[in-house]
């Protein structure tokens, strides 16, 4: 049966390519997780657009007043 690139785990190496393996993707989901909490850009565009939307809602309020 083909081992398709994975080493036996009968060889010394198994377990070193085992751990390289959960250790990568244990960094890359750090690095996401990272890049996440420290994403100021979405914060300061919904921001901007809560007040775009509120001068939109200030102008449809005078046209009900006059």
């Amino acid at each position: 049966m083909p081992n398709f690139g994975w080493p036996a785990p009968q060889s010394k190496y198994f377990y070193a390519f085992l751990y390289a393996v959960l250790y990568t993707v244990a960094a890359g989901i750090a690095i996401i997780a990272l890049a996440e909490l420290t994403d100021d850009d979405d914060d300061e565009e919904n921001e901007e657009e809560v007040l775009v939307n509120n001068e939109e809602n200030d102008d449809d309020e005078d046209d009900v007043n006059r």
